[in-house]
């Protein structure tokens, strides 16, 4: 068993990027990471596409060292396979005082979508990252499947801010860097749903 401070988001990447059928049998294969600015009046993103062969720690190490002092680090849903467009389903949970809830919505969620989901705690909120791929009409179903988990009179557990934004922006991204400091930490594994 592995601990969990040696379990990021990047390292399941890299263990997707071997493992999944379709990525390990594909030629063409890209992830996409983005660097970025956290400013509300000047936000400001630089993607970066990473091809399959180069997706290991070493690469990862790399560009979180060429981080300037107030950027941030995100993984992107997108997946390019042979010029095709899939999506990594991401969640963005609201709170990390209801991180018991976050946990076991992401079982329904699995449930629901036949795929397993990674759970780290952000510091601020709940992250899960699904380990099945989506085109883009599934990716926008998913999103609005989320939307929905948030009951209409209850307390809202799902960042209907952050999908507003995630489908205007025609890809989901979470932050896996605690590089400027303003966060309480850099994501944390702490379970998956199966």
């Amino acid at each position: 068993m592995e601990e969990n401070h040696l379990i990021s988001p990047l390292n399941k990447i890299i263990h997707m990027a071997n493992t999944d059928p379709i990525l390990a049998s594909s030629e063409e294969v890209s992830f996409h990471l983005s660097k970025y600015i956290d400013d509300d009046k000047d936000p400001q993103r630089v993607i970066i596409e990473v091809k399959k062969k180069k997706i290991n720690s070493q690469t990862f190490e790399e560009i979180i060292s060429e981080l300037k002092k107030n950027e941030e680090l995100s993984i992107l849903s997108v997946i390019k396979i042979n010029n095709n467009i899939f999506h990594l389903p991401m969640v963005d949970f609201l709170s990390k005082k209801r991180a018991s809830v976050s946990v076991n919505i992401a079982y329904d969620i699995a449930m629901f979508w036949n795929m397993r989901f990674d759970i780290y705690d952000s510091g601020r909120s709940i992250h899960a990252y699904g380990t099945k791929l989506l085109s883009t009409p599934q990716w926008i179903n998913f999103m609005g499947f989320l939307l929905l988990l948030n009951d209409k009179s209850g307390e809202k557990v799902v960042d209907t801010r952050w999908i507003g934004h995630r489908l205007m922006s025609g890809f989901a991204s979470l932050r896996v860097t605690n590089h400027t400091g303003k966060h309480k930490s850099a994501p944390k594994y702490i379970g998956s749903s199966g």
